[in-house]
């Protein structure tokens, strides 16, 4: 059972990607994704019903869509969903580009039946220590954007699936200095 949609820019109308989209049924989360590059989404879930979408981006207004229909009919229902730009301040404090304030944390757990795996990890103030949350993560290789994510409210990030590889994984946040680290992604390990 699905439902399609696209996520825009409300000014401009420009296609959102790597927005965050959970659908929950009775406040548990059922179904998690990202728009693509050209802000199309595919929420899959295993039932009919309404469901509770929400969307979430750095930059922008969190979006709440309530009773949502998802029916298991031949062509999908579509919907359109505009995000409202704004900014935000994490902690009221804002890195200057002499400040190495974001501190990279990678986790890797083993899965040894995949040439795919995730990654995964903590972004946090090197200053507090606080986590950093809606900060986006991007996967480079050889210059080009593989896939992306964003941290969590307690600044933690999942993103898969990655194939085996070397990769440029870059961290930024409205206000802050954009980070960046290499880092290598090892058959068995996620």
């Amino acid at each position: 059972v699905k439902l399609t949609g696209v996520v825009l820019e409300e000014e401009s109308i420009e296609p959102l990607p790597f927005v965050t989209i959970h659908v929950l049924k009775n406040e548990v989360l059922v179904f998690e994704t990202m728009s693509d590059f050209d802000g199309q989404f595919i929420a899959e879930v295993s039932q009919e019903g309404e469901y509770e979408i929400r969307f979430s981006s750095v930059g922008f207004q969190p979006e709440k869509h309530l009773n949502v229909p998802i029916k298991n009919i031949p062509i999908p229902g579509f919907m359109e969903v505009f995000l409202k730009p704004t900014t935000i301040c994490i902690n009221d404090h804002f890195c200057h580009e002499d400040c190495d304030c974001v501190h990279y944390e990678l986790r890797t757990i083993k899965n040894p039946s995949s040439q795919f795996t995730a990654i995964s990890g903590k972004i946090i103030d090197s200053e507090s220590g606080e986590p950093l949350p809606f900060v986006n993560i991007i996967v480079e290789k050889n210059g080009v954007q593989i896939t992306g994510g964003q941290t969590d409210f307690d600044g933690n990030y999942i993103i898969k699936p990655v194939a085996v590889g070397e990769y440029i994984l870059k961290a930024s946040s409205i206000g802050s200095h954009p980070r960046q680290k290499e880092i290598k992604v090892e058959e068995g390990l996620i």
